[in-house]
């Protein structure tokens, strides 16, 4: 089964599910089609170890997606693809947020530290003039920036061409974890741990604002 992200509504809920995936041996892979788009990855690769890394994902109103906020809408993606990337643990997090169409978060910004000192900065919205995703990344080889709706970018040698769509890689990996019977990169476990991450962020921001609706109406740092 390929199941859009949020792969649950909780924790609890995704715990279960990733139980009976297993119990029934069914193969449950979490549709997180970020992890598959080249442009990050080459950013990555071209920019060394990451010293800091910022993204910008942001889209002009719509009528899709209401019954959650940005971050469990958005910021979602990028947090999966971050955390798995660097692999380390999270040691700071701070996180910011407001509602400005709609009553649940239309715009966050979370701020993390890992353990070897990589500084991330998220930025989502859902209310912009339009629609952009970029990720430029710092590291021990200089930075880079790139476009994630294009998968190019420039600096430290990126190379300006397009590549491989997400959504069909993302297939693609599925069907061969259905033909293998091996899990897929973003498996269950995945998107556990994407909730569970995706719940520290909004923790964060009921402690900086006391709400994630549209009783608090806090504006955003700069």
């Amino acid at each position: 089964m390929l199941v859009e992200k949020l792969l649950a509504g909780s924790v609890s809920e995704g715990l279960r599910l990733e139980f009976l995936a297993r119990a029934w041996g069914r193969i449950l892979h979490v549709g997180h089609v970020e992890w598959y788009n080249q442009g990050w990855r080459e950013a990555a690769k071209r920019a060394g170890d990451p010293r800091s890394i910022e993204v910008e994902r942001f889209s002009p109103p719509s009528d899709r997606g209401l019954d959650i906020d940005v971050v469990q809408d958005f910021m979602l993606h990028d947090l999966d693809w971050v955390t798995r990337f660097l692999g380390e643990e999270i040691v700071a997090l701070e996180a910011q947020g407001r509602c400005v169409m709609n009553d649940k978060l239309d715009e966050a910004e979370a701020n993390l530290r890992f353990y070897s000192g990589c500084r991330v900065r998220l930025r989502v919205s859902r209310v912009e003039s339009e629609r952009r995703r970029r990720v430029q990344i710092e590291g021990s080889k200089g930075t880079v920036t790139a476009d994630l709706l294009l998968q190019t970018g420039k600096g430290a040698g990126m190379a300006g061409h397009p590549r491989r769509d997400p959504l069909e890689a993302q297939w693609a990996d599925f069907l061969k974890s259905l033909q293998s019977r091996t899990n897929p990169m973003a498996d269950a476990a995945v998107g556990v741990a994407a909730l569970q991450i995706v719940d520290r962020v909004r923790e964060s921001i009921v402690q900086s604002t006391g709400s994630l609706d549209r009783e608090d109406d806090s504006a955003l740092g700069g």
